[in-house]
């Protein structure tokens, strides 16, 4: 299948969660050169630690 996508164009696509903390995943697009960005910070409960 061919796509026929703008050529000098920022393309954005909100793939989940995109404005929530804790689940941001955006793709961004342009010259057929593709990006993922996650963003998906969240902290851990209190018990939750590194050792």
């Amino acid at each position: 299948m061919d796509l026929f996508l703008p050529k000098d164009e920022l393309l954005f696509v909100p793939l989940g969660g995109s404005g929530e903390i804790g689940m941001n995943l955006n793709l961004y697009g342009y010259n057929d050169q593709w990006l993922m960005v996650d963003m998906g910070v969240s902290f851990g409960e209190e018990g939750l630690h590194w050792r």
